[in-house]
C-alpha cells in the first residue's frame, strides 16, 4: 500500500489527509536522515509500528507518525536539533520552546496547521508534526518503581493545571495559569533528571514514562530493542525494533485484525497541509471566547 491508494480496507482516504501524510513523511525523512548521520537509534512506535507491520504504510484512519528512541539517543538528538532542523522544520520540545506543554518532542513543519484543543491559547508552534517519544529504563525494584510513578503523577499534575485557557475577564486566573506553566517546566526538567538516573544497563524494562498515562501497560523488555530491522512504509524503509511482534501483542493483542480506534490526536480543531496555523488561531480564539468556553 502507498499514498496513491484510493481505498484501504474499504476506507476512502480524503485528499486533504493524503496531503497531511505527505508532509509528515517529509518530516520523517528529515528526522531519519539526522539520526542516521549522528548514529542515533530510532524506531516506529504505536500506530506507526502497527501500520508498518500490517499495512506497509499508514493505517487508513491514522493521522500522525509516532517514533521512539532510548533516552540516551533522545538526549543527543535534542542537543543537535537546533543546528540540524532549520526552517521550514522546527524541533519542538521543552528545551526549544518556552511554553511547550508536553513531555516528548515533536518535529513540525512551517506553513502548515495541526491545531489541537489544548495548546490553542499557548504561544507554541502548531504546524503539522510527528511525535518522538523517549523511552526510559524502569526500576526493577517494585518499591522504587512505585515511588517513581507516584512522583511522575504528582509532577505531571501541573501539566493539567497549566492547560487552563487564559481569560481576559479573569486576569487573576490567567496569572495563575501562566505561573502553573512555569512550574510545570521546572518540575518536568527535574523529573527528566530523575528518569536519567535509571540505566538500561542495570534494568530489564523500558517505558515512555514522560508521556503514557498508564506506563505499566506500556512496559517493554529492553531486549526487544536490541537490534533494528527495516520494513517498507509507504515509499521509505522504516526502522522497527527486532521485537516488534512482542511489542504489538503487548499493546494491541491480535494486532493483525484491523479495528478502528481513536488516536491520541483524535479531534484536531484544524488540520491543513497548505495554510499556516497563524491564519487560523485568531479566529478560533475569538470563536471560543464568543461561546464562553474560557
Amino acid at each position: 500500500m502507498n499514498l496513491e491508494d484510493e481505498v484501504r480496507r474499504g476506507y476512502t482516504i480524503p485528499g486533504s489527509m493524503k496531503r497531511v501524510w505527505k508532509v509528515q513523511l517529509d518530516l520523517l525523512k528529515k528526522l531519519l536522515d539526522v539520526c542516521e548521520r549522528h548514529h542515533l537509534r530510532i524506531w516506529a512506535d504505536g500506530g506507526t509500528l502497527l501500520g508498518t507491520v500490517r499495512e506497509h504504510g499508514y493505517i487508513p484512519w491514522d493521522d500522525d507518525i509516532d517514533m521512539a528512541m532510548m533516552r540516551d539517543d533522545y538526549d543527543k538528538l535534542v542537543k543537535v536539533a537546533p543546528k540540524e532542523f532549520a526552517r521550514p522544520y522546527f524541533f519542538q520540545c521543552g528545551y526549544t520552546e518556552r511554553f511547550y506543554p508536553r513531555g516528548h518532542a515533536q518535529l513540525r513543519m512551517d506553513g502548515t496547521t495541526a491545531i489541537l484543543p489544548y495548546p490553542l491559547f499557548l504561544n507554541t508552534h502548531q504546524g503539522i508534526f510527528i511525535d518522538i517519544f523517549p523511552y526510559d529504563a524502569m526500576p526493577d525494584n517494585p518499591a522504587v518503581l512505585k515511588d517513581l510513578i507516584a512522583e511522575r503523577n504528582q509532577r505531571m499534575a501541573s501539566f493539567s493545571a497549566s492547560g487552563s485557557k487564559p481569560s481576559l475577564f479573569h486576569p487573576g486566573r490567567s496569572f495563575r495559569n501562566w505561573r502553573n506553566r512555569l512550574a510545570f517546566k521546572k518540575r518536568f526538567f527535574e523529573f527528566e533528571e530523575m528518569l536519567r538516573k535509571n540505566s538500561t544497563v542495570d534494568n530489564s524494562e523500558v517505558s515512555c514514562l514522560s508521556f503514557i498515562v498508564d506506563p505499566e501497560h506500556f512496559f517493554r523488555d529492553k531486549h526487544w530493542y536490541d537490534d533494528t530491522l527495516y520494513l517498507p512504509f509507504e515509499d521509505i524503509s522504516m526502522p522497527v525494533p527486532v521485537g516488534y511482534h512482542q511489542i504489538l501483542v503487548r499493546q494491541y493483542g491480535d494486532y493483525m485484525t484491523p479495528r478502528r480506534a481513536p488516536t491520541y490526536h483524535d479531534g484536531f480543531w484544524k488540520l491543513d497541509a497548505d495554510r499556516p496555523y497563524q491564519e487560523f488561531i485568531p479566529q478560533l480564539r475569538r470563536e471560543l471566547r464568543r461561546k464562553n468556553q474560557i
